[in-house]
């Protein structure tokens, strides 16, 4: 619905012109907040930030070893997640470990204009030991591999919340991820994460060999993006956020109300 053209343009008028009458407005990131404003043109309406709420009943560290060198990646499997940096860090990894293993967890997307998807052609490259396909996985499956795999590479190019790293984070599992958007204001390089640039597959490569050859720094940061999710993240924090903005928002409205300013 973004100003692209004529045949958008009535559209985006008309959602334009619901923001900003709107008592409030909301968005998960600060990043996806700018966006917003940007894409609308609607520079001077204010936006309240609300971020993704975790359920720390369900997503949590679970009290078994961590598999050794496991890699997991969850999301569609398309360039915009990142896929296709991972596929280019991945024989960068291998040539400096081996031994590693590479969990995809998402709907498989097909390569370009091609009939392989990317399942298929990292398997064709990597070979099916190295590169484990799971498919889409149920909420309950996904947090059982959060909770074992080595570290979680969230490679996206765009990611306007990043509630894969959320989970992954609340369920104690290091995170590597792109230098973009809601991505960066939760995982602060070196203190609850790595950060890499956006599209670097390079870097990639390096954060996750550092990660893996180092068993006290996984630990840490696995430990302050922890104590993180649990005092700003949790559910019950964002729920109280949201009963805020809205109570803030019947404000507005019945004062606008009562001033005679409804539309």
């Amino acid at each position: 619905l973004l100003k692209k053209g004529p045949k958008n343009y009535f559209l985006w008028s008309l959602f334009r012109k619901h923001v900003l009458n709107a008592d409030l407005v909301t968005g998960v990131s600060k990043s996806y907040a700018n966006f917003v404003r940007e894409a609308w043109e609607i520079k001077e309406k204010d936006i309240r930030v609300i971020p993704i709420g975790i359920n720390l009943d369900l997503f949590h560290p679970a009290d078994v070893p961590r598999v050794d060198q496991a890699i997991l990646f969850a999301g569609r499997l398309e360039k915009s997640k990142g896929i296709e940096v991972l596929a280019q860090a991945i024989p960068l990894i291998l040539k400096e470990l081996p031994g590693t293993k590479f969990y995809l967890a998402g709907r498989d997307i097909k390569c370009d204009d091609s009939q392989e998807t990317w399942s298929q052609r990292l398997m064709n490259d990597f070979g099916k030991e190295q590169i484990i396909y799971l498919g889409a996985l149920s909420t309950l499956k996904l947090i059982r591999y959060y909770q074992s795999a080595t570290v979680f590479a969230v490679p996206s190019l765009y990611e306007p919340g990043g509630t894969v790293a959320f989970e992954a984070m609340a369920c104690g599992c290091p995170v590597i991820a792109s230098q973009v958007g809601g991505l960066e204001e939760i995982v602060k390089d070196r203190q609850t994460g790595l950060l890499t640039p956006v599209g670097d597959a390079r870097a990639l490569a390096d954060a996750v060999i550092e990660l893996l050859q180092n068993s006290p720094m996984r630990k840490r940061l696995s430990q302050e993006a922890l104590k993180v999710i649990r005092k700003y993240f949790g559910i019950n924090e964002i729920v109280q956020q949201t009963l805020d903005a809205y109570t803030h928002a019947i404000k507005l409205f019945k004062s606008r109300k009562n001033n005679g300013c409804l539309l």
